[in-house]
């Protein structure tokens, strides 16, 4: 928000959304995920969703006590209209970037965890994080990187959301944590093409 505020663009948003939650993406996996990697999966559960609710609270303290704020209104709000068949289509240029977006990001990270060394090495680690470390994987920072990964990503989708609903605010994402839990389990956990099916 604060960059597409600065720079008015909604791809400096992204690019800066994207690098700052790739860092706070570090700092969860080792704070929150790397003391508990060895423990049952629930105590990593329990330990990013406190810290989650300590980032939130910092949040509601610190950006304008916690009151909802809109992105610019000349940004993503612009309407399109077109005639297809006699049927008149509105469609905001938001919706639009979401579209092209998400669309470019999933071929990006189906490509990165399909055809590269570290899509390898995550699905390594994904599968038995001990036999990937006797081939010589360095777990942490496989570990690490695809934290930093999955948080570039909520970013992205953090940035576009917010060009589709009139305000944001630090529990926005709460309604939507149970919507994409829901998701990744219907479409089955580890499959990107079951999860854009979902």
């Amino acid at each position: 928000l604060f960059a597409l505020m600065w720079f008015g663009s909604l791809l400096a948003a992204l690019v800066v959304g994207i690098i700052g939650a790739a860092i706070l993406g570090l700092l969860v996996e080792f704070v929150a995920l790397r003391p508990v990697r060895e423990q049952n999966h629930l105590i990593a559960l329990v330990t990013t969703i406190s810290f989650a609710t300590i980032v939130q609270e910092a949040l509601r303290l610190s950006v304008q006590g916690g009151q909802a704020i809109s992105y610019p209104a000349s940004i993503g709000s612009v309407l399109l209209q077109t005639n297809i068949g006699g049927v008149s289509l509105h469609v905001t240029v938001g919706q639009v970037a979401v579209i092209v977006v998400a669309l470019v990001l999933v071929v990006a990270l189906t490509f990165i965890i399909q055809r590269t060394w570290m899509g390898r090495s995550i699905r390594a680690v994904a599968d038995s994080p001990l036999i990937a470390s006797m081939l010589g994987i360095r777990v942490n920072v496989i570990s690490a990187q695809t934290v930093a990964l999955a948080s570039a990503m909520a970013a992205a989708a953090g940035v576009l959301l917010g060009l589709t609903i009139p305000a944001i605010d630090p529990y926005i994402g709460e309604h939507l944590q149970f919507k994409a839990l829901a998701i990744v389990l219907f479409g089955g956990l580890g499959s990107i093409p079951g999860a854009i099916i979902g």
